[in-house]
């Protein structure tokens, strides 16, 4: 049996206050917006657990 990884990509975005929100979403899901190199992206995690414990927010 196969299985796919799919791996997380965890970048910062001004929010709507201005501030700067943490998110995380699959790599291959980006928004348009966010390009998909380390401008931008902070760090890659292989669970949503990890992400979520790091301080970052699903998008």
């Amino acid at each position: 049996m196969a299985t796919v990884a799919r791996s997380l990509s965890v970048y910062e975005n001004k929010g709507t206050d201005g501030n700067w929100v943490k998110y995380y979403c699959y790599s291959d899901l980006l928004p348009e917006n966010i390009p998909g190199d380390r401008s931008v992206t902070k760090e890659v995690f292989m669970r949503s657990e990890d992400a979520a414990k790091a301080g970052y927010r699903y998008d």
